[in-house]
């Protein structure tokens, strides 16, 4: 594996890490008790999320590429503590799209066949948790920023 898909997926995996859904999943968005099912969806998307992460950091160990600090997560995710399910959702959605874009972009710059592969089920996990997060807002009232 050249060494710029070995730095590809260290980012990745870093970004995976401190991604905006696990930090969220981490400080406990309000929900009224009614809604709780609804939080315990978001701490399983985190989950499947980190297991993604897991499948990565696998990879990478059987390659011997070290794995990155993960450090912590973004300053501005600050700005968003203490906020509702239903603010948070739609920022969750546009942070996976971007992600997802993101990762679609770095799968054109590996050539390696195994960490593309890798990366084309990472890809497909990917979407299929947008899919949840959007279905996920659905539930949702809609939120309105003044």
């Amino acid at each position: 594996m050249d060494a710029r898909t070995q730095t590809l997926l260290q980012d990745l995996f870093r970004r995976e890490g401190r991604s905006l859904l696990q930090y969220l999943a981490e400080s406990f968005p309000w929900t009224p008790s009614d809604r709780q099912a609804a939080v315990r969806q978001l701490h399983q998307l985190a989950a499947q999320q980190r297991q993604s992460a897991v499948k990565l950091a696998h990879f990478l160990e059987r390659h011997h590429v070290a794995l990155p600090y993960l450090g912590a997560f973004p300053m501005d995710f600050t700005t968003i503590n203490f906020i509702g399910l239903d603010f948070a959702v739609p920022l969750l959605v546009k942070d996976e799209q971007e992600a997802v874009a993101e990762l679609e972009r770095d799968l054109d710059q590996v050539t390696d066949a195994e960490a593309r592969k890798l990366l084309q089920e990472l890809l497909h996990e990917k979407r299929q948790l947008l899919k949840e997060l959007e279905a996920l807002g659905t539930g949702l009232p809609a939120t309105t920023l003044r």
